[in-house]
Parts: structure tokens; C-alpha cells; sequence
């Protein structure tokens, strides 16, 4: 169904943003589920598009990165 499909695609796109953020600021998966108290397993799903990091983890994430919750959340606005 083309909701479905939407939703796939936007998740996708949150996960790329989020693989580059995290690299860019230098963590590893590792390193960043640690640092969120997560599992690497988790951190991968939200990488690869398979699941939605909460609203809190995501939160946190934008604040161990550096990068804006806007951003991170619709890849508008700046990226730092």
C-alpha cells in the first residue's frame, strides 16, 4: 500500500541521517548504544529503517551528536 511504502521510505531516510550523524561524530554503533543505554542491535534497526527510535532516544541522540532533532527528524534546516 503507498502508505506503507511512504512510511518505509521515511524511515529509511531518518536512518541515513542518523548513520551519518553518528559517524560523523565519531561514535560506533558500539559506542552509541552504550552511550544511550540501547543495544547495538537497536541502533542497527534505526540505521537500517527497521524500527523508530523514541522520541527520547532520538532527543538523546541529537544531543551526544551535536545535530538538531529538526533535522535529524525531517532532514530540514541545518544539519549542525
Amino acid at each position: 500500500d503507498q502508505l506503507e511504502e511512504q512510511a518505509r521510505s521515511l524511515l529509511a531516510e531518518l536512518g541515513e541521517r542518523m548513520a551519518h550523524a553518528r559517524s560523523g561524530a565519531g561514535f560506533t554503533q558500539a559506542s552509541l548504544a552504550d552511550a544511550l543505554r540501547v543495544s547495538i542491535r537497536s541502533v542497527s534497526r534505526w540505521e537500517n529503517g527497521a524500527s523508530d527510535p523514541s522520541l527520547i532516544d532520538l532527543r538523546a541522540f541529537a544531543q551526544l551528536t551535536g545535530r538538531p532533532l529538526r533535522w535529524l527528524r525531517t532532514g530540514a534546516g541545518r544539519m549542525a
